[in-house]
């Protein structure tokens, strides 16, 4: 029977193994996936995705505190017919 030592030496050269065949599967989806995409002419917006770059997180975040802020009321308001302008997409 194999002691704890050579079980554990060997569970680790296991997940590095793992790790290793991971990596190389996940590289050859993404290359078939690219190929797919030039074939069949695929749009960002075709695949569900948007154009935008980032984290779409953040930014729904940041739209969600713009919108519960109140619209301006008194002499600003003439400024801004439209109310409060809330946060321009440049925000960093």
């Amino acid at each position: 029977m194999a002691t704890y030592k050579q079980l554990s030496a060997q569970l680790e050269k296991l997940h590095k193994e793992v790790a290793i065949a991971q990596q190389k599967e996940i590289a050859a989806v993404i290359e078939d996936i690219k190929r797919k995409i030039v074939d069949y002419d695929l749009t960002v917006e075709e695949l569900g995705f948007s154009a935008r770059r980032g984290r779409p997180g953040r930014r729904r975040c940041r739209r969600s505190i713009a919108i519960q802020r109140p619209a301006k009321h008194g002499a600003d308001a003439d400024a801004h017919p439209a109310g409060w302008q809330g946060v321009t997409g440049n925000v960093s």
